[in-house]
């Protein structure tokens, strides 16, 4: 029928391995990213609150952005 199937085969071992394998799925990135953010906010909450305020403005954006063009079309 045409169609590709991609696969990543992550390079190197050890550490590097599995940090290419942590970063290949944007799931488990982002609940890493969360985890680090909430941790930070947790112990360093002047340094990250700002962080987490861009974080927030742009989610924001984002989701207003989907909704408006999910109603265009």
């Amino acid at each position: 029928d045409g169609s590709i199937s991609t696969y990543f085969k992550i390079k190197g071992s050890g550490l590097r391995s599995w940090m290419g394998e942590l970063l290949s799925c944007y799931w488990c990135t982002g609940i890493w990213c969360a985890a680090f953010l909430y941790i930070g906010w947790l112990f360093l909450p002047h340094l990250f609150k700002p962080v987490i305020i861009i974080l927030a403005i742009a989610g924001t954006a984002a989701i207003i952005e989907t909704v408006i063009h999910r109603i265009i079309e």
